[in-house]
């Protein structure tokens, strides 16, 4: 039990410190190229990772997402919804602010 605890702990910490280090990465990229052009950069990089990650999976991944259109379609709302928030957010709320709910909220909400 002891063990689960102290694990547990750790990979809490090492949540905090992960968040923290993207949000000062984020904030720096973001002053040098602007929020919407890092926005696309970054979901262009993430999608050739994990594209090539799963290389020779590709063609069973295509079909599963082919045959469970509706979810895909729900997650890919979800997903804009997100980002149309975020972008809202940062023209009323300073960047500080949002960062601190989004990342405080991930663990709660999932």
């Amino acid at each position: 039990m002891k063990t689960s605890i102290v694990a547990g702990i750790s990979f809490v910490l090492l949540y905090c410190l992960t968040i923290a280090g993207t949000a000062v990465l984020v904030n720096s990229a973001e002053r040098v190229v602007g929020s919407f052009s890092l926005a696309f950069y970054t979901l262009l990089i993430s999608m050739i990772f994990f594209n090539l990650i799963n290389l020779k999976h590709l063609r069973s991944l295509f079909a599963q997402s082919l045959k469970h259109k509706i979810l895909v379609i729900k997650i890919n709302i979800a997903t804009a919804a997100l980002w149309f928030a975020t972008f809202y957010a940062l023209t009323y709320l300073s960047p500080a602010i949002v960062t601190s709910l989004f990342f405080g909220l991930i663990p709660i909400v999932t």
